[in-house]
């Protein structure tokens, strides 16, 4: 399973796109904002994160890694 952060849908679209190309049965989930990807980090096992630098408004992808990888601690 595979968490999608990206704030473009057209860009999340073909990440999803290309990774179901490669990988037909993977699960792949998205989230728009950093606070979302908080939320769904907290309540979801994922295999991995692809996290966009640049979220816009709130958080960059940075601080938001940042945060993800204090709840694995």
């Amino acid at each position: 399973t595979i968490m999608i952060v990206e704030d473009n849908p057209i860009a999340a679209l073909v990440i999803r796109a290309n990774i179901k190309r490669l990988y037909s049965d993977c699960i792949c989930e998205f989230a728009e904002n950093g606070p979302k990807a908080l939320r769904m980090a907290e309540e979801n096992h994922y295999d991995l994160i692809l996290m966009d630098v640049g979220l816009g408004d709130g958080p960059d992808g940075i601080e938001v890694t940042r945060q993800i990888r204090t709840l694995s601690s």
